[in-house]
């Protein structure tokens, strides 16, 4: 349990950092792609951000205990269990998505 926390807190950091950085230089070097987004109607008034703060972490440690708890059914070298590890992860639907 203690590994999954570690490699959750560790992912969780690196996707939040990829994810931000990413937003940033989005919308430095693609400002016309965010005007629409410059509405107020998506203007947050703060009660919203600790989803877009947290949502790197919630995912990270679902898929480190996913990771941890099916890596032995993957086959191959660690490269093969990944892509494979992504694919199912595409394939299982979220819950919200489905009608």
């Amino acid at each position: 349990m203690l590994k999954i926390i570690k490699l959750g807190l560790l992912a969780g950091v690196i996707l939040f950092i990829v994810s931000y950085g990413g937003l940033y230089l989005s919308i430095k070097y693609f400002p016309s792609f965010f005007v629409e987004y410059n509405n107020p109607l998506f203007n947050s008034d703060g009660s919203r951000d600790l989803l877009f703060y947290s949502h790197a972490f919630v995912i990270s440690f679902s898929l480190a205990w996913f990771w941890e708890r099916f890596k032995s059914l993957f086959i191959g070298n660690f490269i093969l269990k990944g892509i494979e590890f992504g694919i199912i992860y595409s394939l299982i639907p979220f819950p919200n998505c489905v009608g």
